[in-house]
């Protein structure tokens, strides 16, 4: 599991229902059947990457890719009740060529 995103969002005066979130995405050196398993977690202990008390919100993240950019959304619904950080995760496969893979987030988006 690799971190590909970290985030904090922060409600503004009350509860926020998330009802889906939306991170656009290019890949350079890598082809999307080599990223999987999508995942987006509550950062509990705050250091950015993915630990065993982290939280998953957010359902599994649905990954389309066409030509060289796609999105990963992820539906399920949660609620945000207080400041947290956040982290995308993922897995890999990599082969030989994939040396310098690297995974553009370049807009998020939530509803």
């Amino acid at each position: 599991t690799v971190p590909l995103f970290r985030f904090k969002l922060t409600p503004a005066g009350e509860n926020v229902t998330v009802g889906a979130m939306t991170f656009n995405l290019g890949l350079k050196g890598i082809n999307n059947q080599k990223l999987n398993t999508l995942q987006l977690y509550r950062d509990i202990d705050n250091n950015g990457t993915y630990s065993g008390g982290d939280v998953q919100v957010g359902g599994s993240g649905v990954l389309t890719f066409i030509g060289g950019s796609g999105s990963i959304v992820f539906g399920t619904p949660w609620s945000v009740t207080a400041a947290q950080n956040y982290v995308l995760v993922g897995n890999t496969s990599k082969n030989s060529t994939d040396h310098n893979a690297e995974v553009e987030l370049y807009f998020l988006e939530s509803l």
